[in-house]
Formats: structure tokens, sequence, C-alpha cells
């Protein structure tokens, strides 16, 4: 229910986008560095990395082990909430929103696997079914108007929920959760996420806003493209080829952004959607490009 009290349905069968999956995630991930280990990496698991520059090129790696490695390239997959770790990067983020979310048992019956999302005065929810006949619930709104205090939090949260329609007819059956997450989804991109023989990708390159549904597909790219750039380019063409595409996927996404938000109405004098609606009123038509060094 996005711009119309009326539901409606989208399947992926009909979208030119192809179809839509539901991961688990820690599956999924545990399955990506167990076939990158396949292929010959040498997979550090439980321990933290930093980068530093070598005067002749390259840069040392120290791991929380203790262990000390030379590489002559560094590949930044740190997500949308990561750091440097140790490289010149920054970010630069084009809204201040969180994810407040519960998860859910399901009573014993079929679990349905369709994605949910719906608008409703403070944000939009959206609803995903997880392992183990779980679903969670998640309200995407600004950081500013959650309450600091769990019990109010959890109040706010539940009166946000009652608003709903289709959200509320999913968890039919559902207890209503005693605690709540928060964590960041604030859409950004990486102003400085290339250099001299290391680059950023995914989330840490440019990080969507959740209603899109692309992390993992962007992310996917950046991984292949990443492996044909370091093998042809080196130093300043590699950061301004990164950089290139950065401002260019940018400046597409906040377009497409804006149009989508501009599509839902009903709520244009609440907080949440004046602040949306604000935002895309002022989408810059090319972010300003950092210096390459």
């Amino acid at each position: 229910m996005w711009g119309s009290d009326e539901p409606r349905l989208r399947h992926h069968i009909f979208s030119p986008y192809g179809t839509g999956l539901h991961l688990d995630r820690r599956a999924f991930d545990e399955a990506l560095a167990l076939a990158a280990r396949d292929a010959g990496a040498d997979l550090k698991l439980g321990c933290a990395a930093r980068f530093a520059a070598q005067p002749r090129g390259g840069y040392i790696v120290q791991l929380s082990t203790g262990e000390r490695v030379h590489t002559n390239a560094a590949i930044l997959a740190t997500g949308r909430a990561g750091s440097g770790l140790g490289l010149p990067y920054a970010r630069e983020y084009l809204d201040n929103n969180v994810a407040v979310a519960a998860r859910l048992s399901l009573p014993a019956r079929h679990l349905d696997t369709r994605t949910v999302i719906e608008a409703v005065p403070a944000g939009w929810f959206y609803l995903a079914a997880l392992p183990g006949n779980e679903v969670i619930v998640v309200l995407i709104t600004l950081a500013t108007l959650v309450p600091s205090e769990r019990r109010a939090r959890l109040r706010w949260w539940l009166e946000a929920l009652a608003q709903t329609i289709v959200v509320r007819n999913a968890l039919n059956g559902c207890r209503l959760p005693q605690t709540l997450s928060v964590a960041n989804a604030r859409a950004s991109f990486a102003l400085s996420g290339a250099g001299d023989s290391w680059l950023a990708i995914g989330d840490a390159r440019i990080a969507p806003d959740p209603l899109s549904g692309q992390g993992i597909i962007w992310a996917i790219d950046d991984a292949a493209s990443a492996m044909e750039l370091l093998t042809r380019m080196h130093g300043r063409d590699l950061a301004q080829e990164m950089r290139a595409r950065t401002l260019r996927d940018v400046e597409a996404y906040l377009f497409e952004r804006s149009r989508v938000y501009r599509s839902e109405q009903r709520f244009k004098d609440d907080a949440y959607w004046s602040a949306v609606s604000r935002s895309s009123a002022s989408v810059p038509h090319r972010p300003a490009a950092p210096a390459v060094r």
C-alpha cells in the first residue's frame, strides 16, 4: 500500500528486473566466503583488519590475530556502516533514516513469503519472511522521530503498526513484540571511495534506500567490476573511473527515489513525509566531485 488506500500486488514474474528472492543472509554470506576460499582466497574469519599504505606501493594489513600481510591492492567491502580501516575513505549521507525492527514467530501455519510494504504517517513498514517460521517487521523512519526510552519507543512503534492494514493482516495471530532493534538505514555513498590501488564496493560504495531492494545485486555487480578494473587500471585512472561511476549511480538513484516518494501524497503534512518531500525537492542534479589525490 503506497500512494493509495487500495492494496496492490506486484508479482516479480511481470517485472523487467527479473525475479525477487528471499535469502537467508547468514547462510548466503557463509556460502560466499567458502566459495572464495575454495577458489584460492586466504580466508580469515572473526578477525579485524587495518590497512597501512607503503611508500613503494601496496599495503600492510594488520590483523587482530597479530599477523601482518602485504597486499598490492585493497578492496573495501565493509557495508553501509563500516569504516575505512585506515584507508582515506569518506561517506556522504543522503537522509537520516533508521530501521526500527521486531522479529516475530508465526503461529503454526503456512509461511507467506511475499514481502509486504505499507506506508503510514510515521514512515513505511516492510515485512519479510525469515528462516524458522519467523518474520521481521521493520519501520523505516527518521532518527529524530524515534523515542529514546525503550518503553516509549515500543509504544510509539506499536501505534504506528496499528495504522497499517496489510501488515497487521499478515501478522494475525502473532504475539506483540516486547523488544525492538534500531539500525542505521541511511542512504549514502562514498564521497572518497577509491585511490591508489584501493576501492570501495557494495554498500561501502553506494548504499541505497532499503525500499529499492538492490543492495545485494549492486554489491555482486561491483565485485565483478572491481576485479576487471584492478587488472587493467592503476592509481589515478582507477580512482577516476570509480568516482565517475559512483556519481552516475547516485544521480540515477536520487532521481528514482524522488519519483517513488513523491508518489505517496496521503501523509504529506506528516513530519516524516514532509522531510522526505523537502529532501526530494532539494536533490542536487549532480553531487560535487571529490578531489582525487
